[in-house]
């Protein structure tokens, strides 16, 4: 496998340009997270035509990809930030530009659907950072933030504890990939997910009951999505029904795969969330019950 390509670490004052490839948004909350990257010292840009709307879009895909296509081809952009998720990423996938990103790797930020582009930087051997959107910044702690804006500029380290483990006692060292459940399973047969063999999968998702979590689960099982991987990690479900119908859903669609599955990784879309490094890998210590960043991987993965 080969080693993941990092963006440039960003500095001081560096510009930070804001697209919108999928739903509409709330402007006010919009600018609340402007204000927080003005207040960690970046420079925020966007399009005056990010405010477009159509229907549940942030204006019609030609706008959209448009948008993207300029700071993908753009190579003095260092970073991109996706204003909201809901729905809109894939349908600019066939689209996108992936050598002009291959050529000027950048930042990736965002989550929920924001995970088709993440998945395309996945594809390219690129980094990316699950975190939040710029619509959903403020809801984040203070410390979640600086944890974010900290991982872009290349300082300070990042550990998880989970609490819950399903098999094994070793120590794994793989890339972690992944994204939210139900955007991964509807991009099936798309050709846009990348390869997850030999990876540590990611998954959380938001306002799903047990039977649709298992739905999704179950298609990328059967699709051959899981094959080969190394370990699944379960973030947050918020919203998806008890922990006691999770863990009956992971049970009937993941233990099979015999893998390790790690939970209640506090990343997704609760407030209490924290950034991820996508494509990065993440030494797994399933005794100590410890996930840490190492950014110098693995010669043997």
């Amino acid at each position: 496998m080969n080693m993941p390509i990092f963006p440039p670490a960003m500095a001081p004052h560096a510009s930070i340009h804001i697209v919108a490839p999928s739903g509409a948004f709330d402007k006010a909350r919009f600018e609340k997270g402007l204000e927080l990257l003005q207040q960690a010292g970046f420079n925020p840009f966007f399009r005056e035509d990010i405010f477009s709307q159509d229907k549940y879009l942030a204006g019609g895909d030609e706008r959209r990809l448009s948008a993207l296509q300029a700071v993908l081809a753009d190579p003095g952009v260092a970073c991109i930030w996706a204003a909201r998720g809901g729905y809109g990423a894939t349908r600019l996938l066939a689209q996108m530009d992936v050598e002009a990103l291959a050529k000027h790797p950048k930042w990736l930020v965002g989550f929920s659907d924001i995970t088709a582009l993440h998945c395309r930087w996945q594809q390219a051997g690129l980094i990316s950072l699950h975190g939040a959107n710029m619509t959903t910044l403020a809801d984040w702690s203070a410390e979640a933030r600086e944890e974010l804006f900290n991982l872009l500029r290349y300082q300070g380290d990042q550990a998880f504890r989970f609490t819950k483990v399903q098999g094994g006692e070793e120590v794994i060292d793989a890339p972690l990939r992944g994204g939210n459940l139900s955007v991964l399973s509807a991009m099936v047969g798309t050709g846009f997910l990348p390869d997850f063999s030999g990876a540590c999968v990611f998954l959380e998702d938001v306002g799903e009951k047990a039977y649709r979590t298992d739905r999704c689960l179950t298609q990328l099982k059967q699709a051959g999505v899981f094959t080969g991987v190394k370990a699944i990690a379960l973030g947050q479900f918020s919203n998806c029904g008890s922990k006691e119908d999770l863990d009956f859903v992971v049970a009937k669609c993941l233990s099979a795969l015999e893998v390790p599955i790690i939970q209640d990784l506090p990343i997704g879309h609760d407030p209490s969330s924290r950034p991820l490094v996508l494509g990065a890998h993440y030494t797994i210590d399933l005794k100590e019950r410890m996930m840490v960043l190492n950014l110098r991987g693995s010669d043997e993965a």
